[in-house]
């Protein structure tokens, strides 16, 4: 019996693979990624982002998970981190080389301090997002 299948490649910045709990994984093509961010079933994200401009990154936007752990990793550049929980508050600097793991239900947002490309594995459901920690 013959196996059918279809092994596909892409530009990965720009572009996000949604992995389902099951392990299967779809190619989000870049062209239409944020109608099909929309609506996602349960799962992960894994995208590459090229960061250029604080506008990039929502800097104004707190955002929290509350679904899982969210995995950031600057490839190239350099980002600031802040990180709350209500009751403790933090940052740190993610420079070319680095990730950090962002707990489940941690506010958090991204502040660009030199351009570069940033991978990120998100849940794909649930995200919080508001202009101020805590306050969804």
């Amino acid at each position: 019996m013959k196996a059918t299948f279809t092994v596909e490649t892409f530009s990965f910045a720009g572009a996000g693979v949604h992995l389902r709990p099951s392990g299967n994984a779809s190619l989000l093509h870049r062209d239409a990624i944020k109608a099909q961010l929309r609506g996602l079933p349960e799962g992960h994200l894994l995208g590459a982002f090229q960061i250029a401009s604080p506008d990039d990154l929502h800097s104004d936007i707190w955002e929290m998970h509350p679904t899982g752990d969210e995995v950031l990793v600057m490839l190239t550049g350099e980002l600031g981190v802040e990180y709350s929980d209500g009751f403790c508050r933090g940052s740190s600097a993610l420079g070319s080389g680095r990730g950090v793991v962002m707990p489940k239900g941690v506010w958090h947002r991204l502040l660009l301090r030199e351009p570069g490309l940033l991978m990120v594995l998100s849940p794909s459901q649930g995200t919080k997002l508001s202009r101020s920690p805590g306050q969804a």
